[in-house]
């Protein structure tokens, strides 16, 4: 019998100065092709992405035929893909190697219908302006974060009154969970049942929260996996893809707050229920919609100091 096949899945928007860099990390053993579905880029993105597959046949590249967002370009991956199963990876991280092996792993141990990566940020861009030293330096980072935080807040890893998660932190061992963040290894047939939903625009925050909650309500189990790594670029690198484009840091903040806030209350009224069950908690959506409000403003404010001292996100 033949292993199991993994389609990789990148939606990617102006992101063409970092595609050289991160998808090659999404071609591990595991991975039987690499499907780039870019999202009506407007810079260089086919370029980029035809002159990888030229050496790395297994990638696919897809272009929509308008900038839809993430919920589309994910969904047109998915109907396009030939694997048993799929990984959905971002265009502004990296892959850690041996995470797809142990992905998949986990998946069958468990018993489990998605497993999700740890997803820690890189606060700092990499020492070397080649990124050679970029393995290096996450899981420099990613060691200094499991001494700064204790790895027994296995029940804290989401909190279930905001539904902030931690998908950053290193526990002892994988963790079953409502939900997961957006990088998971799920199957194909799962995936096609349940759908990204489209409804969800700009920033499209919780588009990926919508989809495995729906999969949680339905009876399907969710693993959290620590020792897979999707680490994320620092947002000094990572520029373009969904975050507003304005050049004014006030204006792009409260359209950023202002498309978070819509998504999260259509995310909260439409899986109300769903959140009930999965929480155990009788949270009205209103309630989880003013702590979330007070939650995001606090980062906002915080931004430019954070900006300052050298950390941001």
């Amino acid at each position: 019998m033949s292993e199991p096949s993994i389609s990789v899945i990148v939606p990617t928007y102006k992101r063409a100065q970092l595609l050289s860099l991160t998808l090659p990390t999404y071609l591990q053993p595991e991975t039987s092709e690499l499907i780039v579905v870019d999202d009506c880029s407007p810079d260089t993105t086919r370029e980029v992405v035809e002159s990888l597959a030229a050496d790395h046949p297994r990638i696919r590249y897809i272009r929509t035929d308008a900038n839809r967002k993430q919920p589309h370009a994910k969904n047109l991956g998915i109907s396009q893909a030939k694997g048993q199963y799929l990984y959905f990876g971002d265009d502004d991280s990296v892959l850690l190697p041996g995470s797809l092996e142990r992905l998949m792993t986990t998946l069958h141990d468990y018993g489990a219908s998605i497993v999700g990566a740890c997803a820690p940020y890189l606060t700092r861009p990499p020492k070397d302006k080649d990124f050679s030293s970029i393995f290096e330096e996450i899981l420099g980072e990613i060691e200094q974060s499991k001494r700064s935080h204790k790895t027994e807040i296995n029940k804290r890893l989401i909190d279930p009154i905001s539904l902030e998660a931690r998908f950053d932190i290193r526990t002892k061992e994988p963790v079953e969970v409502p939900f997961v963040q957006a990088s998971f290894l799920v199957s194909r047939e799962l995936a096609e049942k349940i759908g990204f939903d489209e409804y969800y625009f700009g920033n499209c925050y919780r588009e990926e929260t919508d989809f495995l909650i729906r999969a949680h309500n339905a009876g399907e189990k969710i693993i959290y996996e620590p020792r897979a790594i999707q680490a994320n670029l620092p947002r000094s690198i990572a520029m373009g893809g969904a975050h507003d484009g304005s050049s004014n840091f006030l204006i792009r903040k409260l359209r950023y707050f202002k498309s978070a806030l819509e998504n999260n209350w259509y995310f909260l009224t439409k899986n109300k229920e769903a959140l009930q069950k999965a929480f155990g908690l009788d949270v009205s959506p209103l309630h989880r919609q003013a702590v979330f409000a007070i939650i995001i403003a606090r980062v906002i404010i915080s931004y430019p100091l954070r900006k300052v001292i050298g950390h941001e996100l």
